[in-house]
């Protein structure tokens, strides 16, 4: 891949591509990993698996079973699974790249634990299928609470957080603005997704008017952007990835072309995004 290459489907291909090529690193060369390294990977695995979708909805098969060989190109969908890639990535960085000490990194984890089990709970109450699973789940929520009780940055809280702390239905102490302002996202850029990928796109007339006014799914600027976006937060996932598992960093060095990619889109990332801006933005892409 060069890494200067304009972008493109055949660039997402690429950087998916990378992706997979690192995706056993660590279970190879990695005897014990670490609960942070074990998190950065299932992260990593979720977002490529997200953005390996949204090319997928992109760049489809042909419908072969249907009797012709038309292929749609479903982008309004790509964008539900964009929503995916991006707030997996604010999550990442979060809680693997945000916190300032290793106790707070520890502290965040915890937190993530407890609603994690959490979340197995409500599902298996929900379902009505594994009710006797439902006091395992209890046990291990009230296990993890304890260790956030016992941790030495619980005692640094103010009462509220301290509330939220134990509260199982969280796993962070900071609203999603501080989520969006710690990763270095230009507010802009983050509004306009927040936008675009709820509702705007899910079933709201936007999608429909969008889809209204193409004759052709060539004509719409939306596949560039959902070009963009995914590429943009993919590479971000493998660069948070190489920074906290450290046998992945080298493989990432050795590679001019992922490596020019991770400072394009570190720097695309931060500038202003408005409508009025984006013929500049495709210009110098």
């Amino acid at each position: 891949m060069d890494g200067n290459d304009i972008l493109s489907i055949k660039t997402l291909k690429q950087v998916i591509q990378f992706a997979l090529n690192i995706w056993d690193t660590p279970s190879k060369e990695l005897k014990n990993p670490s609960e942070e390294e074990v998190l950065a990977h299932h992260f990593f695995m979720k977002n490529i698996m997200a953005s390996f979708t949204i090319l997928n909805t992109l760049d489809p098969i042909p419908r072969r079973d249907m009797g012709d060989n038309h292929a749609f190109n479903d982008f309004m969908s790509g964008y539900v699974v964009l929503r995916s890639l991006f707030e997996g990535y604010t999550n990442m960085y979060y809680l693997l790249v945000d916190p300032n000490t290793k106790k707070e990194k520890e502290f965040r984890k915890l937190l993530w634990d407890k609603h994690a089990h959490q979340e197995w709970k409500n599902l298996t109450e929900s379902s009505g299928s594994r009710l006797n699973e439902i006091p395992k789940c209890e046990k291990n929520i009230e296990s993890v609470i304890n260790k956030i009780k016992a941790h030495e940055y619980f005692g640094q809280l103010n009462t509220d957080d301290k509330s939220k702390a134990l509260n199982p239905e969280t796993w962070k102490l900071h609203g999603r603005n501080y989520l969006r302002d710690c990763t270095g996202i230009d507010n802009s850029l983050s509004d306009y997704l927040y936008k675009l990928m709820s509702n705007y796109t899910h079933a709201e007339a936007y999608s429909l008017r969008i889809i209204g006014l193409a004759e052709s799914i060539k004509d719409v600027e939306e596949e560039f952007k959902l070009i963009m976006f995914t590429e943009m937060f993919t590479v971000l996932t493998i660069m948070i990835y190489s920074q906290t598992v450290s046998v992945v960093e080298k493989a990432i060095n050795d590679d001019s072309s992922i490596l020019v990619r991770i400072k394009l889109w570190e720097e695309y990332s931060r500038r202003s995004f408005k409508e009025e801006n984006y013929k500049r933005f495709r210009k110098d892409l």
